[in-house]
């Protein structure tokens, strides 16, 4: 069970498990989008799992990419079992942008922790918004982008049940876990108006 769920976070814990959604949004963006590249012909097989194959053959082999290495063989066998290969079971695009809107949750919550307050159990960022003593959220209001994926993100969190998303979707989220995850590295300025 996630630390958050057993016990309350100080601050800065709320900005870490943010910044590692955020981490974890660009991650998922980019094995969507490269699992894609493969299936148009747009990438090879082999780099795809060179890149996320933690398990891919050659990644061990003293011969690997010369004519020695007798099993360089993207159709690794990995697939069977407890593990999944990625491109047989891609992330989906809801992945994306219901790690985004994970970021500005917890980020949030990190707020409304630093202000004074205790961070409720709901998932709408605009009523997480609200909860901000005034002068803070006037400071967010003055952040146009932070305030425009807030509202864009407010309902991903029930994208990760149903639906796929359009490509632009998954770009404007993708873009919104950029801009926190710049905001987050520096924080220290941010935890400085509280």
């Amino acid at each position: 069970m996630p630390a958050y769920k057993e016990r309350s976070l100080t601050p800065s814990e709320w900005f870490r498990i943010s910044s590692e959604d955020c981490h974890k949004t660009i991650l998922t963006h980019d094995i969507w989008s490269d699992a894609r590249n493969v299936r148009d012909g747009e990438m090879y097989q082999e780099e795809f799992c060179e890149r996320y194959c933690r398990y891919f053959p050659c990644r061990e082999c003293p011969h690997r990419g010369t004519e020695e290495c007798s099993y360089c063989d993207p159709s690794c066998g990995v697939g069977s079992g407890s593990i999944v290969c990625l491109l047989r079971k891609p992330p989906f695009s809801r992945d994306v942008c219901y790690n985004s809107q994970q970021c500005y949750e917890k980020f949030l919550k990190g707020l409304i922790k630093m202000y004074g307050g205790e961070p409720p159990w709901k998932h709408d960022l605009e009523r997480l918004l609200s909860e901000l003593p005034e002068d803070a959220r006037y400071r967010i209001l003055k952040e146009g982008d932070l305030i425009r994926c807030i509202h864009d993100l407010n309902n991903y969190n029930t994208a990760r049940y149903h639906y796929e998303l359009s490509d632009e979707e998954v770009s404007i989220c993708l873009e919104c876990a950029e801009k926190i995850l710049s905001l987050l590295e520096g924080i220290e300025e941010f935890e400085g108006i509280a």
